[in-house]
């Protein structure tokens, strides 16, 4: 899909916030080959699309926008929290695997990062339909507006959401071409790609070390069944939260986008309460800046252990 699903989260999440926390900037992404960034990068992609890269990506226009708008700055103030879903939250997890200092939390919604071998057969059954229902080319923009609502994967979207992603991705050709920004090739190799792809998130999942949101819809089909419980038993428990969404299938960020962003705002509500609480913990706030202090306290417990044996040494019952 591309970015302007997002759009109708983006107005919400001004109207939710409150006392506690305030929206300051955000930013909505095409992938490489969704949207506006498949027209940049029209003839220059290769034979697959290797998702981590992706998540890089998310890291480059992060670091960007910190450099040159002054944006997405992290200090005690401002925090990035970061949200994607299906393909866009096997990259939000990357993106904060690959650099977890630049996020404070990850929101995956549906996100496709967990498959075994035993589940490839029946994926690619599924992708060889998909190849023949995805249509990029209309005889009109009437044809082209009339797929999205009845024929489309996106046809049981909120239609707020529907209209901004369908205007968002119309193009315009030579001669009054009316096409999609995003090719059909462009989005089954994206597809195609998940193969080559999850195995490398899966392996990340034990050493993950970011507050992570996974948001699971409960009628959902996409993802193999055991993902909620294999993700959970995988991600150390500190980093992370599940919630499920009742009646959510895997596209439930475009159909229910009024069940999705309550939690969206509750999981916000959780990290300012949780850090408000752990700030006076911070030794730089602990000891208001004073170095030496904080080194002290650090090494505390090593010091105490080689007091405990050098008196134990002394008594001759050392094992060090």
């Amino acid at each position: 899909m591309n970015k302007a699903i997002w759009n109708y989260y983006i107005r919400r999440l001004y109207e939710l916030q409150n006392s506690n926390w305030q929206v300051d900037a955000v930013i909505s992404v095409d992938a490489i080959n969704h949207g506006d960034s498949a027209v940049l990068n029209r003839g220059k992609q290769g034979f697959n699309c290797a998702w981590s890269q992706g998540a890089k990506d998310l890291i480059h226009v992060v670091k960007h926008e910190q450099e040159h708008e002054g944006d997405f700055l992290i200090n005690e103030e401002s925090k990035n929290i970061l949200i994607g879903h299906s393909l866009g939250g096997h990259q939000a997890v990357m993106a904060a695997f690959f650099e977890p200092g630049l996020f404070d939390s990850v929101i995956p919604i549906e996100p496709v990062i967990y498959a075994l071998e035993e589940h490839e057969a029946r994926f690619s059954a599924i992708l060889a339909k998909m190849k023949f229902l995805i249509k990029d080319t209309f005889n009109s923009k009437a044809d082209y507006y009339k797929y999205f609502n009845t024929k489309s994967f996106y046809q049981k979207f909120n239609k707020e959401v529907l209209q901004e992603m369908a205007d968002d991705e119309l193009e315009i050709g030579e001669n009054d071409t009316v096409h999609t920004k995003s090719s059909n090739i462009d989005q089954m190799l994206t597809y195609v790609s998940a193969f080559q792809s999850i195995p490398q998130s899966m392996s990340v999942l034990p050493v993950y070390q970011t507050p992570m949101l996974h948001i699971i819809g409960g009628s959902a089909t996409w993802n193999p069944p055991d993902t909620p419980e294999y993700v959970k038993k995988l991600v150390p428990a500190q980093w992370y939260d599940q919630v499920i969404v009742d009646g959510g299938a895997h596209l439930l960020v475009g159909e229910l986008p009024d069940k999705v962003l309550p939690v969206i705002k509750d999981y916000i509500d959780k990290r300012v309460s949780s850090q408000e609480k752990d700030r006076s913990m911070r030794l730089a706030v602990k000891y208001n800046g004073d170095r030496a202090k904080a080194l002290d306290e650090t090494l505390a417990p090593a010091l105490e252990f080689l007091k405990q044996q050098k008196l134990a040494a002394k008594n001759g019952k050392s094992k060090l």
